[in-house]
């Protein structure tokens, strides 16, 4: 089955093709698995004379002793002197693979042609000559490379799958919807291939006609398979993306009627109503595929899990995860979402359980420092310290560290030790001095310890170091502009933010403020208005309605306080707002 991708954290255990990441992945792959190439006289040679025999495994035993050392280059260079004179495609295939991982795209060319002479019905090596064909430009060999991948694939739809995720990742785009129009016609009549073509044509899609392009591809997959689940899914995406959700999410519905479960199908549905944030259309086909095939499914349980999170539907998540810890699959991940659901419900015990029994490496450090924090949160800061102090003793990759450090920093500020907090965050930033991450967190820990010179002199350097950090500029103008100072460096700094986030409610607020101390009232008025309908805040409140107060709307203004009071009764901006104008 095939796992359809959230905007949650996806575990790395979901498989992603394996080539498809293979310039990110490769390296101790290759490097220390050398050794698995035997060093026994089976590997063949050219011309089978025993002087030729020792050269190769000479080549083939330094190659090992560079790989193991990474030492890429001088590895790559024994691999490939020993794909000249060795006829085994298992040589030539390692060398192909240390020349793509070092970028050596003209040696990847020659020494993955020899591989393929060795090998010409190897889907590997046409998929990663296709690879160096990109990189160098070659669309046409490229084009004819992933043709024959699929081709000698032994699962065609699973190849498909993966020429779609490479073309997306490809930087010019009109390349890769131009390859993948010659590949459909290569295939002509094989209906994946053009469900590939119109996901690729949606994915890509910026402009009507795109959209357009898409539903006709979707169209005519249709056309040959009229209950193709792809087809429909796309088919409803371009629909959706053009103002006609309708009409896709009818057909999906009546292809989905009967016994029989097609989950691929349902499931793509659910994603694409999440999506459209019809959560409780969503709800209703994630509770189909639990009873039709969820119960013993762990692929299924956690996709379905996933997607009820994401649609804020926390007990059936709740009940989906459970259901696979039970099967005894993706436990890492069962544990790591229940905790968070756990944590969202402030049932911090429960939440610390499940964090603690989290493994997976790419989960193990965020469950972590979560549940350290969970520990300041219940009360017991000196377990939480402890667990961070574990966790910064075990870590390999230093550049974690800052993360590690703010975090405890927060929980020190969450206990009120707001002068240990500003500590902590400096001793960081001994060893990490241009530390964004860092000089961020301080600057906020310095604001709520009322530290205008450390607050602005850490986020004055943090736009040095980072020249287009939106959310930087933003704070440092918005502290200048709530305290009436340097009036016109604010609304340089917002004005830049808002440039390079524009929809952000927060910047727009900080843009609507400046606004109003500066006396543009009637835009200051715009700019809040439209930060509070993209996040109802209740300090966005605060400014919108002192705003409606200067310009003599009292009663509005008043209105609105009071609604924001309800949800958030004791947010200090908004008490601040109303005690200065309601007497």
């Amino acid at each position: 089955m095939q796992i359809v991708r959230s905007s949650q954290q996806i575990p790395k255990s979901r498989r992603e093709p394996l080539r498809v990441g293979l310039l990110s992945g490769l390296a101790s792959a290759v490097l220390i698995a050398c050794s698995s190439l035997p060093l026994v006289p089976s590997i063949a040679v050219a011309d089978g004379h025993q002087d030729t025999r020792s050269q190769l495994m000479f080549n083939i035993m330094i190659g090992e002793l560079a790989g193991r050392r990474g030492q890429l280059n001088v590895a790559t260079e024994a691999y490939m002197s020993a794909a000249e004179i060795s006829d085994d495609q298992r040589v030539a295939e390692r060398a192909t693979q240390l020349a793509v991982w070092g970028r050596r795209w003209g040696d990847a060319e020659m020494v993955g042609n020899r591989w393929l002479s060795l090998a010409p019905e190897s889907a590997e090596a046409h998929e990663m000559l296709a690879q160096v064909y990109l990189q160098t430009d070659q669309a046409n060999r490229a084009t004819e490379a992933l043709s024959s991948f699929i081709k000698h694939s032994s699962d065609s739809k699973t190849a498909i799958d993966e020429v779609v995720l490479t073309l997306m990742r490809d930087a010019d785009r009109a390349r890769s919807l131009d390859i993948m129009a010659n590949l459909a016609s290569k295939h002509s009549g094989e209906v994946e291939i053009i469900v590939a073509q119109a996901r690729m044509a949606l994915s890509m899609a910026t402009t009507m006609g795109a959209r357009e392009d898409a539903l006709k591809h979707a169209q005519a997959a249709l056309a040959i398979d009229p209950n193709n689940g792809g087809a429909l899914l796309v088919k409803a995406q371009a629909l959706g993306a053009m103002g006609k959700p309708e009409e896709g999410i009818v057909d999906i519905r009546k292809a989905l009627e009967g016994d029989e479960p097609n989950v691929e199908l349902r499931l793509g549905f659910a994603q694409l109503l999440v999506d459209a944030g019809r959560h409780d259309d969503a709800s209703e086909q994630l509770d189909i595929l639990y009873q039709q095939a969820g119960s013993t499914n762990p692929d299924l349980l956690l996709n379905i899990g996933l997607l009820a999170l994401e649609s804020k539907r926390s007990e059936a998540a709740i009940r989906y995860l459970e259901a696979l810890l039970g099967t005894g699959e993706h436990t890492d991940q069962a544990h790591f979402y229940l905790a968070r659901l756990r944590d969202q419900q402030q049932e911090y015990a429960i939440a610390i359980e499940h964090y603690s029994e989290v493994r997976d490496e790419n989960l193990y450090i965020p469950a972590q420092l979560r549940s350290a924090e969970l520990y300041g949160l219940i009360g017991e800061l000196d377990t939480g310290r402890q667990r961070i102090q574990a966790l910064k003793n075990v870590i390999t990759n230093q550049a974690l560290l800052p993360q590690v450090i703010t975090t405890e920093a927060r929980m020190l500020q969450d206990a009120d030790d707001g002068a240990e907090a500003i500590n902590i965050l400096s001793e960081g930033l001994l060893s990490f001095p241009d530390s964004g991450e860092l000089l961020y967190a301080r600057a906020l820990t310095a604001d709520a310890n009322n530290d205008s010179a450390m607050l602005r002199s850490d986020l004055s350097r943090l736009i040095e170091v980072e020249p287009d950090n939106a959310h930087a500029m933003n704070a440092l103008g918005y502290h200048l502009a709530d305290n009436n100072i340097e009036l016109e460096r604010a609304t340089v700094l917002i004005e830049r933010a808002h440039q390079l986030i524009p929809n952000d409610a927060a910047i727009m607020d900080s843009l609507g403020w400046v606004r109003y101390k500066t006396g543009d009232h009637a835009a200051a008025l715009d700019y809040l208005k439209q930060a509070y309908e993209l996040l109802p805040d209740p300090e966005i409140a605060a400014h919108l309605g002192e705003v409606m107060w200067i310009l003599g709307d009292q009663d509005e203004a008043q209105e609105l306080w009071n609604k924001a009071l309800v949800e958030s009764p004791e947010h200090p901006k908004l008490k601040q707002a109303m005690e200065r104008f309601i007497q």
